[in-house]
């Protein structure tokens, strides 16, 4: 199979939408620059036509700017939705709304009744929902005992296996903007893939990270990678979110030069930042 000339209309200003601009415009410039995509953003289709040789799409752009692109093939990707339809849930006294699934995966309407995975809106992965099903099964027996039942409260847990997988991006816990609306005071720190030459040796040098840091405690709150192994990084920010571990508690030692050094830097920037404060 020969290459593939590929354009992509987003009705989003960037791509990574929901997290910091700065890596929904890193991946932009990823696509267009190293993969040759062309991405046309804050733009919406307005009319599909086929033609003899594919489709014809013409898009409107946020100015309310029409234009025309065309292929061979078109893929629609819409989102999804839980398939609720056939279930009768009126017949169990249930109406899908919003928050009729609670945190303890017990339903709004029936505390006995309790819906795991995409069913109840929350989070439509398949990891997050076998956790739900252990999670709901200790809440029935709970329940069926008499006793209190406890909410599952899992932290963000994100990763997208962009540019082919060769720069993945990962988010586990709070963003900046995140942790400031849930109250929190925060010091960042972002550094560049090619800030550290390792990703330069590997022929990786693209990308970026950040860190979340509480400006009080020196807890760390959230990371957020788009670079080579950010997959890999998930795990190991995964466990010092969901541990408090402070950046004060991370030894600041780097055995031998490997890509965890980007995340070495972040961490001796966020903490002198709070020691200067």
């Amino acid at each position: 199979m020969g290459d593939v000339d590929l354009t992509v209309i987003d009705r989003n200003d960037r791509p990574l939408s929901a997290v910091d601009p700065a890596f929904g415009s890193a991946v932009k410039s990823l696509y267009e620059d190293e993969f040759g995509i062309e991405l046309i953003t804050g733009a919406s289709a307005d009319r599909i036509d086929t033609t003899e040789d594919g489709v014809e799409v013409t898009y409107r752009d946020q100015t309310g700017e029409t234009g025309v692109t065309a292929g061979e093939q078109l893929y629609v990707f819409a989102g999804r939705t839980p398939n609720l339809d056939g279930l009768s849930l009126e017949a169990a006294g249930l109406e899908d709304r919003a928050g009729w699934v609670t945190d303890t995966m017990a339903t709004a309407d029936n505390p006995r009744i309790f819906v795991v995975g995409d069913a109840n809106g929350r989070e439509p992965i398949l990891h997050i929902a076998k956790e739900e099903g252990y999670h709901a099964a200790e809440n029935i027996v709970a329940t069926a005992n008499g006793a209190s039942t406890a909410p599952y409260e899992p932290i963000i847990h994100r990763i997208v296996f962009s540019g082919l997988s060769v720069y993945p991006f990962a988010r586990v816990g709070h963003s900046e903007s995140s942790a400031k609306a849930a109250g929190f005071d925060v010091v960042t720190a972002t550094r560049q893939a090619s800030d550290d030459g390792v990703f330069k040796v590997k022929a990786v040098p693209l990308g970026l990270a950040k860190l979340v840091v509480d400006a009080y405690s020196g807890q760390i709150l959230g990371y957020l990678g788009l670079h080579h192994h950010a997959d890999v990084f998930a795990k190991l920010a995964q466990v010092m979110i969901e541990t408090g571990l402070t950046v004060e508690e991370i030894p600041d030692r780097a055995y031998h030069p490997t890509t965890p050094e980007l995340l070495d830097g972040l961490l001796r920037e966020t903490k002198a930042t709070i020691e200067n404060r």
